[in-house]
């Protein structure tokens, strides 16, 4: 991870936009701070992000990140494209013990008055009870 982060979210938009254009549309699944290269591509091209998964996304919107920046305009740390992320179906996932929930809730609430279409799903709440932050890595991943 870069100390800019807003250059690492360019470069992060730029690759998986790059990468849409030759394997064409796709949903994105992202984790943390990956989740802003994910917002920034879906807001570039609309047409190649079906939907996106956002595991844990960096947040909640605004967030001073000290020394690395901010998440100034909101979930990204640089504007997103002009349409945004209007009608863009989105899941947040929420693992039960990473202490996410609040700050999720959050970027789930942006995304949403973003005009995203936004679920955010609680896996406790679907009986997978005991995730942290690193919940893909968790022996239950497939759970």
């Amino acid at each position: 991870m870069l100390l800019d982060t807003a250059l690492g979210q360019e470069l992060d938009a730029r690759r998986l936009v790059d990468l849409l254009r030759r394997t064409g549309p796709a949903t994105l699944i992202t984790h943390s701070a990956g989740a802003a290269g994910g917002w920034l591509a879906a807001s570039r091209v609309p047409d190649l992000v079906t939907s996106v998964v956002a595991v844990e996304p960096i947040g909640p919107p605004f967030r001073d990140l000290g020394a690395r920046g901010a998440l100034a305009e909101g979930a990204t740390a640089i504007p997103l494209a002009a349409g945004g992320l209007t009608g863009l179906p989105v899941l947040v996932v929420t693992g039960a013990a990473s202490g996410r929930a609040a700050a999720d809730r959050e970027t789930a609430a942006y995304l949403q008055d973003q005009a995203a279409e936004v679920q955010h799903l609680l896996l406790e709440s679907a009986g997978i009870p005991g995730n942290g932050h690193g919940l893909i890595f968790e022996a239950n991943a497939r759970d």
